[in-house]
């Protein structure tokens, strides 16, 4: 969507038909990345006056500016232009076969004429040489007749045309149309706005259960603050190695607003590093954010694969800047250490933690439903999912979480101005539309928005009813209810759905309505549909689950 210029980082390998024409890279081995680091040595001028003179608002720009100095010196960009032809028969086969071809030519050409094994080589490349060229043939031949397969009279000529050109070799459009108020607009200008303004509802007060304001209203929201440091480990001053563990683990080519890439940050001279070190750690002991880290760049990537046409069907991806995101991951490790080593996360969240993954959680949900059908007996289940989930965490409950929890000093004030003042622009083309702001919620995209997200759902686990089994992933959660009468499981279950469901009123949670019950019942004896129902709001809406048997 966005067809700015980028840092060049790789060549890239050849797109299928009717790709997207922005190029990615991949490596940066086009980038000359000693001349960046010695040219940035040279720029910087590092000195112990220069901490003395100047904030740390101050040497950040000062250091993001003449990052990309420097990288204008080494980095090639991309042009913006779309990139060549695609090659409509291009498949996974033919990359290993030339894959395999080049190896065994590289292979051949470093061989000296009078080596025992020059021969054996040589006809190693050619037999390399003939399979590549048998599996362009066929890969050739299979995408002509998948063509021809595809024309009938009852194509659309839309249709037809697009795989014409898929076959021409030519990339479909990067811009896209938006219906507006009744009327379809190309208009990038009048597209970002009409995007800006409907992923800013996603988090606006008017997105929250209205019980949620209503008890607002009445309370108001009262400030969080964090107790002094008092001594604990996660206060204490950023190290170089930390600085350095957190680049090494940083992956990716993407940029924010700044234009500055991790791939420059991590070829960055010892001088950089000691003046970003000296930055991060003014911003860690109480100087603020800088306002530039909190805005966001939304990129609009659609929801399905068909056409897009009114903002509904657009996910917004934020890109913040690296140097940000860098200090995220210092601060994030803190915190997950202190919550992970104090049991403060419950043991049944998954997701975005060191053996939680999608393995346990199906394993863990496994083991109780063999369990129930060993031992003859029901078992119903609820899926329940929270719509915008990251739009509508709600921050000073995060906050004050926290702070029981013991969090003090640099972390919890970090976090608390981490989350305020979060704004965003929309990039269409290489147009931005202007800034708006995001009320509630935490950016999707950021390091630090994981954890934040595990300590708001947390406080879910101590509002369920004894006998009720539960696993959450994310923003997905699971109810198991087992038992020998099926009327009992049914009302049991019914009781820990509404439950959860006045528990996300108090959070400013909305359960979706795509909400699933499946009772496993042995032996088979009933397909009759029943109903869970699922009180969200003043409105008592009810959506209905399905239900069916399993032996």
């Amino acid at each position: 969507m966005l067809q700015l210029t980028r840092w060049e980082t790789g060549s890239p390998a050849p797109a299928a038909a009717g790709g997207s024409s922005t190029v990615v890279g991949t490596t940066p081995d086009r980038a000359d990345t000693g001349e960046m680091t010695f040219s940035l040595s040279k720029r910087l001028g590092v000195s112990d006056d220069l901490f003395e003179t100047k904030s740390s608002g101050g040497l950040l720009l000062d250091l993001v500016a003449k990052l990309v100095q420097a990288a204008e010196r080494s980095i090639p960009r991309t042009s913006g232009k779309p990139p060549p032809r695609a090659t409509h028969w291009w498949n996974p086969e033919v990359r290993q076969a030339i894959k395999d071809r080049r190896k065994a030519l590289r292979i051949l050409k470093k061989t000296p004429a009078n080596h025992p094994m020059k021969e054996q080589r040589a006809a190693e490349f050619r037999r390399s040489r003939n399979r590549a060229r048998k599996a362009i043939e066929t890969a050739k031949i299979k995408s002509w007749n998948a063509f021809l397969q595809g024309i009938s009279p009852d194509v659309p000529t839309t249709e037809l045309w697009r795989r014409v050109d898929a076959l021409s070799g030519k990339r479909r459009q990067v811009g896209f149309s938006l219906e507006v108020n009744g009327n379809t607009t190309v208009e990038p200008r009048v597209i970002a706005k009409e995007l800006g303004k409907h992923f800013s509802s996603l988090s606006s007060d008017a997105a929250l259960p209205p019980t949620f304001l209503a008890r607002c209203s009445r309370l108001g929201r009262a400030p969080i603050s964090f107790p002094p440091d008092s001594g604990q480990d996660f206060n204490r001053a950023f190290s170089g190695i930390e600085l350095t563990a957190s680049l090494a683990t940083a992956h990716g080519n993407s940029v924010g607003l700044d234009d500055v890439g991790y791939p420059m940050l991590q070829h960055a001279p010892p001088e950089a590093r000691r003046v970003l070190l000296e930055c991060l750690n003014r911003i860690w002991n109480g100087q603020p954010i800088p306002s530039s880290w909190k805005t966001a760049l939304v990129i609009p990537i659609p929801k399905k694969s068909n056409t897009p046409r009114t903002a509904k069907d657009f996910r917004p991806i934020s890109l913040l800047p690296c140097v940000a995101k860098t200090m995220e991951r210092m601060v994030n490790k803190r915190l997950m250490t202190y919550l992970e080593e104090n049991s403060h996360l419950d043991q049944r969240q998954f997701a975005f933690r060191k053996g939680g993954g999608t393995g346990a959680h199906l394993g863990s949900f496994e083991e109780i439903l063999r369990q129930a059908l060993t031992d003859d007996l029901h078992a119903d289940i609820a899926i329940l999912d929270i719509a915008k989930a990251y739009n509508t965490v709600y921050r000073e409950g995060v906050l004050r979480q926290l702070a029981n929890w013991g969090v003090t000093g640099n972390l919890g004030n970090y976090i608390k101005d981490y989350l305020n003042n979060r704004v965003f622009r929309v990039g269409v083309g290489s147009l931005q539309s202007r800034t708006y702001v995001e009320v509630n919620g935490i950016p999707q995209e950021a390091v630090l928005a994981v954890t934040l997200f595990l300590v708001s759902m947390n406080s879910l686990f101590a509002s369920l009813p004894g006998g009720v089994y539960v696993f959450v992933y994310a923003d997905d959660i699971i109810i198991v209810v087992v038992g020998g009468s099926t009327a009992r499981v049914r009302i049991k279950l019914q009781a820990a759905v509404n439950v959860i469901g006045k528990w996300a009123e108090t959070v400013e949670f909305n359960i979706a309505a795509a909400t699933v019950a499946i009772p496993i019942i042995k032996p088979l004896i009933d397909r009759s549909s029943s109903k869970i129902y699922l009180s969200l709001s003043a409105e008592n809406e009810k959506y209905s689950v399905s239900r069916w048997t399993a032996v």
